[in-house]
């Protein structure tokens, strides 16, 4: 069972070199980061099969303030082959920001075909 304080929700990817981000924020406040917890991850689990020719880059976001410029603190490689139910793991760096949001940038060597993510935090 997942902690609901600790799911960044839905992503939809749509559009190629278009990051999506999650609807939801994490707040960690600075009262202990979540790097600081041993193997504490971001998991994106894919709700669609990747299109030939698509490709997406699961990405953790970060920023000292709520509502401030979210910039990438952790990602995973390239992935082009992804099928539904899939999930990616992307570790959460020792120095994130206190608050974090999850995103997926898309590509493709034609139009990207939209797929739909959902991310959240493990600690495992």
């Amino acid at each position: 069972m997942r902690d609901a304080l600790l799911n960044f929700g839905a992503i939809a990817p749509a559009t190629k070199a278009t990051r999506a981000v999650s609807a939801n924020k994490i707040n960690f406040g600075g009262v202990h980061k979540p790097g600081n917890v041993e193997n504490a991850k971001a998991c994106f689990r894919l709700g669609d099969d990747i299109a030939s020719g698509d490709t997406v880059q699961m990405e953790v976001l970060g920023c000292s303030t709520e509502n401030g410029t979210y910039g990438v603190c952790s990602c995973s490689a390239v992935i082009s082959s992804g099928k539904e139910g899939d999930i990616i793991e992307v570790p959460l760096p020792i120095d994130a920001p206190a608050y974090l949001e999850a995103g997926v940038m898309p590509n493709s060597s034609g139009t990207f075909t939209a797929i739909d993510v959902t991310a959240w935090i493990e600690f495992r």
